[in-house]
């Protein structure tokens, strides 16, 4: 007698983040497509084999991962394509259902770009020493970020770098643009130039209104 075919249930499918992508192991994607506990794992693992000239790397891998005796194991995951694929050589009752979960909660978003984690961290290690030298090489700066980090106001940090406020704007937008701090504008100047550029509006329309009149007359 067959073993009954498993419903689709989404809740149960745990989903791997392995290099910035989702994937799933065989047994979890071979019980979302229907096959019994005993033959999930199995079951995609030989429709992979039959088809594999159709897979590449970027459909499945193999990884390390904790088995329930605590041992790490060689297990076979596949992507959102290698999901798919599969999907359609099971052929299963609840393939077009799963390919429809598949679509908006394995498939990478528009302009995603998969980068290594080990690229990476080297690329931000990278980067904290290169501004850890800009740092060292540029004092000032170095005090500035310093006093930026313990939350002190415009006026105290102007007063302690014994610069103008708008020396000390400049200054901030700089390592702004070169990441190491998040500038905000000083909420007074803020203020001040939005009075200014009211102040100058007003008298632009009186001196339309005035030139408007001289015409008239």
């Amino acid at each position: 007698m067959n073993a009954p075919v498993q419903q689709f249930n989404p809740s149960q499918i745990s989903i791997i983040d392995h290099n910035g992508g989702k994937w799933l192991t065989a047994e979890q994607l071979g019980l979302a497509l229907g096959f019994s506990d005993k033959r999930a794992r199995d079951g995609v693992n030989n429709l992979y084999n039959r088809h594999l000239d159709e897979f590449s790397d970027g459909d499945s891998t193999t990884i390390k991962l904790m088995a329930v005796d605590g041992k790490q194991r060689e297990t076979r995951i596949f992507s959102h394509s290698g999901c798919n694929l599969l999907s359609f050589f099971a052929n299963t009752p609840n393939a077009k259902a799963f390919r429809a979960w598949a679509k908006t909660k394995l498939a990478e978003p528009d302009g995603f770009v998969a980068v290594d984690r080990e690229t990476l961290r080297f690329n931000m290690e990278r980067v904290g020493l290169l501004e850890e030298a800009y740092l060292k090489a540029n004092p000032e700066a170095a005090k500035l970020v310093r006093y930026h980090n313990m939350g002190l106001d415009w006026d105290e940090k102007a007063r302690l770098m014994g610069v103008s406020k708008d020396a000390l704007r400049h200054r901030l937008k700089e390592l702004d643009r070169l990441g190491i701090v998040a500038y905000a504008p000083d909420p007074k100047f803020a203020r001040a130039g939005r009075l200014g550029c009211a102040a100058r509006q007003q008298k632009r329309a009186m001196l339309e209104a005035q030139q408007s009149l001289g015409l008239e007359g």
